[in-house]
């Protein structure tokens, strides 16, 4: 960004001296078209600025030219640079998912070996939960509890809230 930043200036510049040499020039001009005499202090201010004027224009156009060479250069290598860094992606993804396989080919193993236990004992493959979790669940649900004495000689359920 320095580059850009030092070729705006340049430019700049160079817009400036060229704006100040055409001003000057034009108001030159009007006085010859009126008949005037031209002053020698603004013709060799002209000049002066004529040849600032060509000072900016080398200055920008050599520097813009180097840029513009070395954005060539840049655009044109980018993917030289590039490929190295992909082809260690490539292998990186490629050692892990090698990995990854691995583990997986081993821990279908295991769940064989844990679905062989569970038919050795008479549990359900396919079930959601097992038994010891199915009781847990219908000991915390609130949704018939005992309350009085009374209710307990009658074996009458009563409803939580006493309802």
């Amino acid at each position: 960004t320095a580059s850009l930043k030092k070729a705006e200036h340049l430019r700049l510049d160079l817009d400036h001296y060229q704006s100040k040499v055409d001003g000057m020039q034009q108001s030159i001009r009007n006085a010859v078209d009126r008949g005037k005499p031209v002053d020698p202090n603004q013709s060799e201010r002209l000049r002066r600025n004529e040849d600032k004027l060509a000072k900016a224009r080398d200055e920008y156009e050599t520097f813009v030219s180097a840029l513009c060479v070395l954005l060539e250069e840049v655009t044109d290598s980018c993917w030289k640079d590039l490929q190295p860094l992909l082809i260690k992606i490539i292998q990186f993804e490629f050692t892990l998912n090698s990995d990854e396989a691995r583990f997986l080919q081993n821990i279908n193993h295991a769940l064989d070996a844990l679905e062989d236990v569970a038919r050795k004992h008479g549990l359900d493959v396919n079930a959601p939960e097992g038994p010891g979790i199915t009781k847990c669940r219908q000991f915390d649900e609130p949704t018939v509890r005992r309350k009085s004495s009374r209710a307990e000689t009658n074996n009458e359920p009563v409803a939580e809230d006493g309802i």
